[in-house]
């Protein structure tokens, strides 16, 4: 089910909201609960059975967890880790390890093997992270078990993030799950925070999407360096309004229902540096690698050599998260030669990048990341970024540069770049403030009213981590 589809706009929400302030408090999580079983059931038909599953462990596994003691926790928490992993090690890379194996298989002249005809349940990569962290924390007794299993299966299964993140942490929720309240005031920032977020998601990462993929899609032979640098400009501002929209709506829908889900995006285009577009560009996902993979390796403790290491795992492993594919393990890798090359240039020369410079050589690069990302072979990113850089063109395009170029997409595209680059609110003149204030409800409002009318005779799209 999208966020952004009539059936959600006008019957499951509206319906779940009714039912949910009816109950008493006592109930609200259940309902809660039941909303957002019934919301993954939609679809995910039959994979349900996996959420249970991940629900049923890792309740299972944090309240042992909490009693035991000596090799019974290190018993617990393999076995929790092993049980989250192989659901997501059989239905997300199984047919990529099999495709790589056959690859060596045909060298030996050997048959290859089967391909699984698997479908990846959504949300699977995001519920098992969440999983791994809960099971971890308890471990490390920087958290207790959840005593409820309610409650516990609420915090694993909230509709608004449960298929796209954020990937919330059990201490973000703990509390509300039991004692939140609700406001007026809270309703009204939660309702303008998912105004916002679909209107992101509607009038700007679908309308440059779907310039994108007409060229992504399209023939190598129509590619000129114009149209290139079009689609890779689309697909850049695409992924961010896509998947920060998400957020917010996902932000404000927990607002409105009483819980306070962390922020995952912090105006990532203004990172002066690979190393800070990190720290603002998926932040919970950023965060989980460096608290479970990154510092537990050793992090930049032990020598130049292990550090290089560390974060070349960490980004392959980041890269594979993303997706079963080459692309997505070259585009990890690429951000993680990127840290290691600023890292190096600020430990032996004191280089770090500033300003409006950094800025933009960072937005440069992390441009051509995404098109690795976007790209479905690692032969279309070769021929797109040659094309990119000049050295491949079409003599005679069927379409130029111009005919992508609408006055549309130029609005579209203004738009887009106003927003990823407008100064953070600590730059803006304390002036501004207050008519900012005042003007914020009724252009939302406007916006989102402008979205659902945009969206209502059109198929809708489903959000880009949606497939993660």
């Amino acid at each position: 089910m999208v966020f952004s589809s009539p059936f959600f706009l006008f019957a499951f929400l509206p319906l779940v909201l009714a039912i949910y302030f009816a109950a008493p408090k006592r109930a609200k999580n259940a309902v809660l609960l039941l909303a957002s079983f019934g919301f993954y059931l939609v679809g995910a038909g039959g994979y349900i059975l996996l959420l249970f599953f991940s629900i049923t462990v890792n309740y299972g596994l944090g309240r042992w967890l909490d009693r035991a003691e000596g090799n019974q926790r290190k018993a617990a928490v393999i076995t929790a880790v092993l049980a989250n992993m192989v659901p997501l090690l059989v239905y997300k890379y199984a047919k990529l390890a099999i495709l790589t194996g056959n690859s060596v298989l045909g060298w030996f002249h050997v048959p290859p093997l089967p391909l699984p005809d698997f479908f990846l349940p959504a949300g699977l990569s995001f519920f098992t992270f969440q999983g791994l962290a809960y099971v971890i924390d308890v471990y490390r007794r920087e958290i207790p078990a959840c005593a409820s299993l309610i409650d516990f299966a609420l915090f694993k299964s909230f509709f608004p993030q449960l298929v796209a993140g954020p990937i919330v942490r059990y201490h973000h929720l703990a509390h509300e799950l039991q004692h939140r309240t609700h406001s007026w005031a809270a309703a009204e920032e939660g309702v303008l925070r998912f105004g916002l977020g679909l209107s992101k998601k509607v009038l700007f990462a679908d309308n440059l999407g779907r310039v994108a993929d007409r060229i992504f899609n399209g023939s190598p032979s129509d590619w000129t360096t114009g149209t290139a640098w079009i689609a890779a400009l689309c697909y850049t501002f695409q992924i961010f309004f896509d998947f920060a929209g998400y957020s917010d709506t996902v932000i404000g829908l927990g607002r409105i229902f009483g819980l306070s889900l962390p922020e995952n995006f912090r105006q990532p285009y203004l990172a002066c540096s690979v190393t800070e577009f990190w720290t603002r560009w998926h932040m919970s996902l950023s965060t989980w690698f460096r608290d479970y993979l990154y510092i537990p390796l050793g992090g930049n403790r032990r020598g130049t050599t292990r550090t290089v290491l560390n974060l070349l795992v960490v980004f392959f492993l980041c890269g594979l998260w993303h997706g079963a594919a080459y692309t997505f393990v070259v585009w990890g890798l690429f951000h993680g030669f990127l840290l290691l090359v600023e890292r190096i240039l600020k430990v032996r020369w004191g280089l770090v990048p500033r300003g409006w410079a950094g800025r933009a050589l960072t937005f440069g690069l992390v441009i051509v990341g995404w098109v690795v990302f976007r790209a479905t072979s690692l032969d279309q990113v070769h021929v797109f970024l040659s094309t990119m850089a000049g050295l491949h063109s079409a003599p005679s395009p069927t379409f130029d540069a111009t005919y992508y170029l609408t006055n549309n997409v130029v609005v579209y595209l203004a738009f887009a770049i106003i927003c990823a680059f407008w100064p953070e609110r600590s730059l803006l003149p304390r002036q501004v403030e207050p008519v900012l204030r005042a003007i914020r409800p009724p252009a939302i409002l406007g916006l989102t009213a402008l979205a659902i009318v945009a969206q209502a005779p059109q198929s809708f799209n489903p959000f880009i981590y949606f497939q993660f």
